[in-house]
């Protein structure tokens, strides 16, 4: 029931967000439950997946460096999309 409720909280306090203008405290994690200390990959680069490998029948390959790439990055590049460039 506690889930439900905080659901239904949650709805509408972002239903309700412009006229509030704040964030209320029930909304707030206490400093010791806060995320912290979060190593973030540095990377000279995006990580490139080249969908052009899965006509060559490497499928699982290419759902594992997407997998990767967004676990560890949280984005990627898509290469050989099979779309125009001009349609882009």
């Amino acid at each position: 029931m506690k889930l439900l409720e905080l659901k239904r909280d949650m709805e509408k306090f972002i239903s309700n967000w412009p006229s509030i203008g704040f964030v209320p405290e029930d909304y707030i994690f206490p400093p010791e439950t806060r995320p912290g200390n979060l190593e973030i990959p540095v990377s000279s680069s995006i990580p490139i997946i080249d969908l052009g490998q899965v006509q060559n029948d490497d499928r699982t390959n290419t759902i594992q460096q997407i997998i990767m790439a967004a676990q560890e990055f949280g984005f990627f590049q898509v290469h050989k999309n099979g779309l125009h460039f001009l349609l882009c």
